[in-house]
């Protein structure tokens, strides 16, 4: 956990229709949210990485809490992003803390 006790949380692929909504309402329970997205950011976030889910690394992940995984497929030809983001960002984090 963070040292001064504030919830660090990244959301990946905050941009996205349910990330923006991870991201407003973290920030509205008091966390330091920072906003993953492959373009800049469109929320609420204190803080912005750029990144895609499917290649964002782990040192860029380390730090924080929690990594939320908000990434969507609204067709059928985008469906696999949502096993495939999970999966890396898994293989990523594996062995840390966050």
């Amino acid at each position: 956990m963070s040292q001064n006790n504030t919830k660090k949380i990244a959301v990946v692929a905050a941009n996205g229709r349910v990330g923006s909504l991870v991201v407003a309402e973290s920030v509205r329970r008091g966390f330091d949210v920072a906003a993953i997205a492959r373009e800049e950011s469109r929320t609420q976030a204190q803080h912005f990485l750029k990144g895609d889910a499917l290649t964002i690394g782990r040192d860029q992940l380390e730090g924080f809490d929690a990594v939320v995984d908000a990434v969507g497929g609204w067709s059928e030809d985008t469906l696999h992003l949502i096993p495939d983001a999970a999966k890396h960002l898994a293989d990523a984090l594996a062995g840390t803390e966050v």
